[in-house]
């Protein structure tokens, strides 16, 4: 459990519906233009350049959304049945599925590529020249 932020912090209590499912994402998208003089009187060129998830360009784990497979479940535990003498569930772990190396380990959420577009940062430069 301790492997794991969001039910580090919120060990012995219910977790919320979506707890585990992303943490909140910010992307930042910036562009930068500037106008150039033309070759001839009238004409102006522009030079473009957009930066898509910024952010991603500053530090590789900013600006990527982490999200469970399709179909966007994420299983912490099994159930094994409910305490007759409690009432409560019991919850069963012991499975590969939730065992790496001897520790508590659930499916690991990989960055969302289904975005466009992607996680990654990203450059276009554009050239106009008008006339």
């Amino acid at each position: 459990i301790n492997s794991d932020d969001y039910l580090k912090d919120h060990k012995g209590q219910v977790a919320k519906r979506n707890g585990a499912r992303a943490p909140w994402v910010s992307q930042l998208d910036l562009s930068f233009r500037q106008e150039i003089p033309g070759i001839f009187q009238g004409n102006k060129g522009e030079i473009r350049l957009d930066f898509y998830n910024f952010t991603n360009l500053l530090n590789k784990n900013w600006g990527v959304e982490y999200r469970a497979g399709f179909p966007l479940v994420r299983q912490l535990a099994d159930s094994a049945g409910v305490d007759p003498d409690t009432g409560k569930y019991i919850y069963d772990i012991s499975g590969s599925k939730y065992q790496h190396d001897g520790k508590y380990s659930p499916a690991k959420m990989d960055p969302n590529e289904s975005n466009n577009p992607s996680q990654r940062w990203s450059v276009l430069m554009t050239l106009r020249y008008t006339f």
